[in-house]
């Protein structure tokens, strides 16, 4: 091995000293490595073993955010996150109502009705519209837990596989809970 000559390094000569040292130790041995290989910090974990790790523990499961996942892999959390970003990205559940197709054609036979029965002019003055009241202006207050769409995340390749790993989040119409109900008519508001 090698040994750098013991002289002063200043700004001026560092650069040419550096030059001639290289030189000669290519003269010397053939080859000039400009690093050691021992020279960096060892690596706790390959990147393709956290990365398997990672496919298994979070892919396609909910609810799997990198500060858990962090400590089962033992690696840090922007490790984690690095790695993830690597082959899947985080997609957030979408909220859908929890209709069956038996609702949907009761919807449809319904509304046929209302167009058919209650004609579609409401300024005629004998219209059964100026009869009608709608209660829709209502407040609820749930009991069942709430959903939180920041929080909730899927890890996955794809949007087609995030949906099909509980991707959506059923939210039930008619949940258990309390309201508040306000009505509005022809003549006005309806307290």
């Amino acid at each position: 091995m090698l040994e750098r000559e013991k002289i002063k390094y200043s700004c001026q000569n560092s650069l040419l000293q550096n030059i001639t040292y290289q030189l000669k130790k290519f003269h010397e041995t053939g080859t000039t490595p400009l690093r050691r290989s021992d020279s960096s910090r060892p690596p706790t974990a390959s990147s393709k073993q956290v990365s398997n790790k990672l496919k298994r523990l979070v892919l396609n499961k909910r609810r799997r955010s990198t500060r858990n996942v962090a400590p089962k892999v033992n690696v840090s959390r922007s490790t984690v996150l690095r790695n993830l970003k690597k082959f899947a990205k985080p997609y957030h559940r979408k909220t859908s109502s929890k209709i069956t197709n038996e609702h949907r054609m009761k919807r449809k036979k319904f509304a046929f009705w209302l167009k058919q029965y209650w004609k579609l002019n409401p300024q005629v003055h004998s219209s059964k519209w100026q009869r009608l009241v709608n209660t829709d202006l209502s407040k609820s207050f749930r009991l069942t837990p709430q959903f939180n769409s920041k929080n909730d995340i899927i890890w996955s390749t794809s949007r087609q596989d995030a949906d099909k790993h509980g991707g959506y989040y059923g939210r039930e119409k008619f949940s258990p809970g309390i309201m508040l109900l306000g009505a509005i008519s022809w003549n006005g508001l309806i307290p």
